[in-house]
Order: structure tokens, then sequence, then C-alpha cells
């Protein structure tokens, strides 16, 4: 679904939205996400509301969140793993991960990147190493699961907003104001892949 340019880098193709990101709780990583996305963290995930990207952390607590969450949601979100240590997810962890798949469009696993603990900006200094046309060694991991997050993504920003309520109108009709065809949404040109 992504397009890449002859200079190799993933393109963001036209949508309609951004991409509406939640957590399953605070501290799971979903600002550095929606940074890296160009899109906005909408906070944690409320029963009920569509998501588009779900975002918890390699812990068999937090999968057990989003499994809680993806069974509640309208939709089929993607749910985005953010290991929370270098290294594999523990076998609780791997095992909710196969269980919450069912639920989803998809499973993406963000590998861990010690490289930003020592960070003062950790979400721009990934976005930006995750953008460059070459990006430093540590970042390939994350790149390329950011790569299947925007395949991923794609078909589902060209719907729109599956959480907009038509305002209902009283009695003198009103003209509404030329829609935006990305209701504001800018998203990075680019990614390096």
């Amino acid at each position: 679904m992504s397009r890449t340019s002859t200079t190799g880098a993933l393109v963001w193709p036209p949508v309609q939205r951004a991409p509406i990101l939640t957590g399953v709780a605070g501290g799971v990583g979903t600002t550095t996400i929606a940074t890296v996305l160009g899109s906005t963290d909408r906070g944690v995930y409320r029963p009920g509301l569509s998501v588009d990207v779900l975002v918890c952390r390699s812990t068999a607590t937090s999968l057990a969140s989003s499994l809680t969450a993806v069974q509640s949601a309208p939709g089929r979100p993607v749910l985005l793993v953010v290991a929370d240590a270098p290294g594999t997810p523990p076998k609780t962890a791997a095992a909710r991960m196969r269980m919450v798949q069912a639920h989803t469009t998809a499973v993406i696993y963000l590998p861990w990147v010690a490289q930003l603990r020592d960070s003062d900006t950790p979400a721009q200094d990934l976005a930006a190493a995750v953008r460059a046309a070459q990006p430093p060694k540590w970042a390939l991991p994350a790149r390329a699961a950011f790569a299947e997050l925007l395949d991923t993504l794609v078909p589902l920003l060209r719907a729109p907003d599956p959480n907009h309520r038509p305002v209902p109108r009283g009695p003198d009709p009103v003209t509404p104001a030329p829609a935006h065809p990305h209701r504001g949404f800018t998203a990075p040109t680019t990614f390096h892949h």
C-alpha cells in the first residue's frame, strides 16, 4: 500500500484523515507514536471509541488491557505493541499478542530502542531517525515497524472519521463551509524505507 519514491522514501499516499491513536493506559508510548506519524495522541482508550491504532506495552498486564479494549471497540484497530525491554516479549505477553490478533486489523511490534532512554526529546529523536534518508543503524528495526504500520493504516485513513457525528441543524438551513479533503491533517510527506 505504501508508495516508494525513486530515492527509496516511503511516501504517505493521499488519505482523508489523521489516524486516531489511543493507548490502553498512560505512559505506553502513544504520544511518541503520534509524533512519528504526525498525528495526535487522543489519550487513554474509552469503550465505544473507534480507533485506528491502539498502543500498549509488551507486558502481560498491558496486553490484557488491550484485549479488553479491542473487544469493546466498534471496529478492528491496529494494535501497536511497544517493547518495554530489550529482547523478545515474555511468554505470557507473546501468548496474549496471539490472542488479541483475532480482534484486530494487525498486531505490530515496535522493538526496544535503547538510544531513546538517554534522550531529552525521545519522540522527536525517533521521528527524525525513522524519517532520515540514511537512518542510524539503531533506528532500522523501528523504521521497519513504522513502514508496516503505514502500510496497514493507509486503507483505514481513506475512510471518514468513524467518530464524527453530524451536528443536528435547526429550522434555518446553514450553508456549510467547503470541507478540506484532509480535514486539517498534514501527514509527514515521506518516510524513508
